[in-house]
């Protein structure tokens, strides 16, 4: 089964006289949790509350983990999604399966003591040197419809977690905020896409997918979507809550266009390409289906920009 993300809401505990799932204690009678509260002590730093579980804990801002192969789980807090100040300063935001139900996962907070060991590839030593929070993941080799000839494979794949540099990741169907099933070299693009969002005050990137196991629309090979290295971006939203569509605000046939919107929307897709964040800026000048989304990718050997006038740098187009 395919791990999926825990999607309840995230919010702060209720204001108590007791303190949270993951607070600072000396002891025990300082946690929520009634008779089962715990403070942990041992290899955590300045205490940690917690209490036993099996599968949920009270409050919106907890999760329950496993705590060793047999036994109940253990509450502890969550991080990492829209908290701006995720963990305390001791403890690390890793991804962690729910206790009992290992397709339910959740960024939460852990002692380095428990951040497990694992054998890193160059790329993810990058994203851990650039505090990007990710679990790498893996993907049952699969082919696209109608063509069991291709294999729709993805280098080094993890799941990304939002919001990076301010910048949250948006699924426009449902609204949830993160992960995306990418590549880890397509997670590096993103994080440098985000920089450039972060210039123009954007804090939201409304998409309809990254990772699709499909071929191209007008030709029978794969997709960059089918290798994690390609997203589809429908809207950006700036820190006033001003929503850009690509659909209602790109204009078209215009290098220097007259709203505000129009114009963030072109200097994006410029930075974008000029900065060399993606081999392939698709823009709604591109085609008929694309006319309502940027479409963005790392199309091998390709440099390629699609507005009112076209620029070919080196190559074909991707998709």
């Amino acid at each position: 089964m395919t791990a999926q993300p825990d999607k309840s809401a995230l919010k702060p505990n209720q204001p108590s006289e007791l303190a949270p799932y993951g607070a600072p204690c000396i002891q025990a009678s300082q946690c929520q949790g009634g008779d089962k509260a715990m403070c942990l002590t041992k290899d955590h730093p300045a205490g940690a509350c917690s209490a036993p579980c099996d599968g949920m804990c009270p409050g919106e801002g907890s999760f329950c983990i496993s705590d060793g192969d047999i036994g109940p789980g253990r509450c502890v807090a969550r991080c990492g999604l829209d908290q701006e100040s995720p963990c305390r300063s001791e403890y690390d935001c890793v991804i962690s399966a729910r206790h009992g139900q290992a397709e339910v996962w959740q960024p939460v907070c852990l002692p380095p003591s428990e951040v497990p060991e694992r054998g890193l590839t160059p790329c993810q030593k990058q994203l851990d040197a650039l505090g990007l929070v990710y679990r790498p993941w893996s993907q049952p080799t699969r082919s696209p419809q109608g063509h069991p000839e291709l294999l729709c494979e993805v280098p080094d794949p993890v799941w990304l977690t939002g919001p990076i540099h301010g910048v949250s990741l948006v699924d426009a169907h449902n609204g949830h905020k993160g992960p995306l099933w990418v590549s880890c070299p397509m997670a590096l693009a993103l994080e440098k896409m985000a920089g450039v969002l972060e210039r123009h005050d954007i804090v939201e990137v409304h998409h309809v997918g990254a990772y699709n196991c499909r071929t191209l629309r007008t030709a029978p090979r794969l997709s960059q979507h089918a290798h994690g290295a390609a997203l589809d971006i429908v809207a950006l939203v700036d820190k006033h809550g001003d929503k850009m569509s690509l659909s209602k605000h790109w204009e078209k046939g215009q290098l220097k266009p007259a709203s505000r919107r129009g114009r963030v929307l072109l200097e994006v897709a410029r930075a974008w390409h000029t900065e060399q964040i993606f081999n392939v800026v698709l823009t709604p000048e591109y085609n008929q289906a694309h006319e309502d989304h940027f479409h963005v990718d790392l199309s091998p050997n390709k440099h390629f920009l699609s507005t009112s006038k076209a620029e070919v740098l080196m190559g074909p187009m991707g998709d």
